[in-house]
């Protein structure tokens, strides 16, 4: 189970997880697919062509407005394998949620959130 994978310690966010979530986060804002693929697994890859996630990332962008700004890149309360980034966008916020498996991406979902969610 790549949510809990031994990660059921949140007060030990990893740095270098939050550190690539960052970097990630700007890739996928950028579409910098080859930036991101780095710090993908070679199983999320396989799972994930490039030519799927740039048509996964145009159509989750689409709805979303204007850039506004990152407002925050958050550990999940339960599992610190499991992080979000929150981006605000003029219409929708878009919410990432990154899993991590020793020290890359295992697990990438780009969904929406609204103002209710923002934290």
């Amino acid at each position: 189970n790549i949510f809990e994978n031994g990660y059921q310690n949140p007060s030990k966010a990893n740095l270098a997880e939050l550190e690539i979530a960052r970097i990630c986060t700007d890739a996928i804002l950028n579409n910098d697919d080859e930036l991101l693929y780095k710090h993908l697994t070679p199983h999320l890859v396989q799972y994930m062509p490039k030519e799927v996630y740039n048509i996964v990332r145009k159509d989750t962008l689409v709805p979303l407005g204007s850039f506004v700004s990152i407002e925050h890149i958050t550990v999940d309360e339960r599992y610190s394998n499991r992080l979000y980034s929150m981006v605000r966008y003029s219409k929708l916020g878009l919410k990432t949620t990154f899993i991590f498996h020793e020290g890359k991406i295992d697990g990438l979902w780009l969904g929406y959130y609204d103002a209710a969610e923002r934290g």
